[in-house]
């Protein structure tokens, strides 16, 4: 494409810039009156009254709602409409002026008709008698400032491609521009010349009716200014412009780039080749992927039908185990499982019963059995989706069976056959925790012992303090409770979660019974609602001697090992006997 007459272009700028600087949207671009005779009022009439009225609301009201404002004053045959639209990149105050000017200056323009609207560069306002249409197909008169244009003389043909491509993408963009309705934006030619677009619809109308007012306002623009370097096409709910200056506040950043007229099918053919070669890529890359993942997946189910035949194998030893007891916690020094075949562990659930499940969680299914021998037990079924392979659950059951404890139920063996794998349980004939924890603050303290691998009895023998929850309560009042944790529950819990079990575990040891939870309220806050907000832990019971007065601060004597309790006030110490605390009060 040429120079679109640069020279022409460059007088029609200075021109347009001169006109701009005498501020010319104080000047209507066009405007359009009623040719209808009936539609005359009368002077000092209801309507007229009504009209001046509606006019003083647009200014402030179209600037306060973003552009856009319509409303009506009056009713029955003195009602008026009104609406006010600012174009889509003006701010508030200019918004405000253009319509305060189009507000007054419209009563002039036209002679008392009962419709008239009036358009000026930033701005349109429009009134009638009759309820506004969406349906916009009249004929309007073409702006003035269109005949201030020049021709376009070199390479008009180049130069509607380059309007048509412009005026595709700005109408686009108004219509699907739900908010505003407003599209611009700029191409740039092979001659590095811009040509800047701007569309709009008043927005009382849909995105489809915008799309045919716009279609209107475009076949229109054609017929009058296409052979010329700018114009505009003005209606009732739609116009549409373009210029080879711009004009508008919001010209795209990231302009639309002509496709040069010479050499174009071969760059056509460079990006359909390179488009072929990232697309080419990319399947090998995905198909790699695919092959990776599925060698991947038989690798670990080879892994882990290996490691179920080795940890079927160990379970499948003696079955001894040897226990050493320290105070009400039972450690084990060896392991080794009872192991169970599926098709007994079937038998003893009459096959997995709906009748014999007696509980479910967020990793399986417990069901009650009865074996061979006659034990009852509580068997868990982990689910499959557990993601939980052998080798774990080998490791856990390493874990469970090392901590014993009197008011925790034993593991006695387990189960694996293909995808199962199974837990066999002490049964809890009273189902309930709760049978087997005197008043709740043991289970307080069980679970302090387990949070830090530290027994509560013998505890004063450390240097950390008389008891385990004393030391835990200095911990929780200067916010280092972390501290007591064992490393190895750091590693595999999260931190939110340790938190509220201390806390859960202070409040199960306060002080006052009747502070204590219950089991079933702590079973709540453990199991299926960690949503719940948790009171703050009253002073828990140190100590749970009988008769022991919490005015009391523990101490030791030096000269002596057994723990006494001396008055604050410094009267004579004698020596109480400490029993284990987890014996409740």
């Amino acid at each position: 494409m040429g120079n679109f007459a640069v020279s022409s272009a460059m007088i029609s700028l200075i021109l347009r810039l001169f006109l701009l600087s005498m501020e010319v949207s104080s000047n209507p671009l066009s405007s359009f009156c009623s040719d209808n005779t009936a539609d005359i009022y009368t002077v000092n009439s209801t309507f007229e009254n009504n009209l001046k009225q509606l006019l003083e609301s647009l200014p402030s009201n179209t600037a306060a709602t973003s552009g856009f404002y319509n409303t009506s004053v009056g009713n029955g045959a003195d009602q008026v409409y009104g609406k006010a639209l600012c174009r889509g990149d003006v701010n508030t105050l200019t918004c405000q002026n253009c319509v305060q000017n189009g507000s007054q200056d419209i009563l002039g323009l036209c002679n008392k008709t009962k419709e008239a609207i009036v358009w000026y560069d930033q701005c349109q306002v429009h009134y009638s008698s009759q309820k506004f249409s969406s349906i916009d197909n009249g004929e309007y008169p073409d702006p003035e400032s269109n005949k201030l244009e020049t021709d376009i003389s070199d390479d008009l043909e180049d130069f509607k491609d380059v309007l048509e491509l412009l005026v595709t993408n700005i109408t686009t963009n108004a219509t699907t521009s739900v908010l505003k309705l407003f599209g611009f934006g700029k191409v740039e030619s092979e001659n590095d010349e811009y040509v800047y677009g701007l569309a709009q619809c008043t927005r009382d109308i849909s995105g489809s009716e915008c799309t045919d007012c716009l279609n209107f306002a475009v076949e229109d623009l054609k017929s009058c200014c296409y052979s010329r370097t700018g114009g505009s096409a003005l209606r009732r709910n739609c116009n549409v412009r373009f210029q080879m200056h711009q004009f508008d506040n919001n010209a795209s950043d990231f302009p639309l780039i002509f496709p040069e007229s010479e050499g174009s099918n071969w760059n056509h053919k460079m990006v359909l080749t390179l488009i072929g070669v990232i697309v080419f890529v990319l399947l090998l890359l995905i198909g790699s992927l695919v092959v990776f993942y599925r060698w991947n997946k038989e690798t670990q189910n080879d892994e882990e039908q290996i490691s179920q035949q080795g940890l079927l194998y160990q379970m499948a030893r003696p079955r001894r185990v040897m226990v050493i007891q320290e105070g009400d916690l039972a450690l084990a020094t060896s392991e080794e499982f009872p192991f169970l075949d599926l098709p007994t562990i079937r038998a003893a659930t009459d096959n997995f019963s709906d009748s014999n499940r007696i509980g479910r969680g967020g990793f399986g299914t417990v069901y009650k059995g009865v074996l061979p021998d006659g034990r009852e037990v509580a068997i868990k079924r982990l689910s499959r989706k557990s993601w939980q392979g052998s080798e774990q659950l080998k490791n856990e059951m390493i874990l469970i069976a090392k901590l014993q404890h009197r008011n925790l139920v034993r593991l006695f063996g387990c189960g694996i056959e293909g995808d199962e794998k199974l837990l066999i349980y002490e049964f809890m004939p009273n189902k309930s925790l709760n049978s087997f924890i005197f008043d709740v603050f043991s289970f307080g303290v069980v679970v302090l012992e387990i949070l830090s691998g530290k027994k509560n009895s013998g505890f004063y023998l450390t240097e950390h303090a008389q008891t385990l929850i004393a030391y835990v309560w200095g911990l929780w009042k200067e916010g280092k409770e972390l501290e007591l944790i064992d490393p190895g529950l750091l590693e595999s819990c999260s931190t939110p979660e340790i938190s509220r079990c201390i806390h859960i575990g202070l409040l199960c040891v306060q002080e006052d019974p009747e502070d204590r939870p219950t089991m079933s309220d702590v079973m709540v806050v453990l199991g299926t609602d960690k949503t719940i907000s948790l009171p703050e832990p009253k002073r828990p019971a140190f100590s749970v001697g009988r008769g022991l007065p919490f005015h009391l601060s523990l101490t030791t004597d030096p000269s002596s090992n057994p723990m006494t309790a001396s008055n604050i006030s410094g009267s004579q110490s004698q020596p109480i006997e400490f029993i284990d605390s987890s014996v409740t009060n």
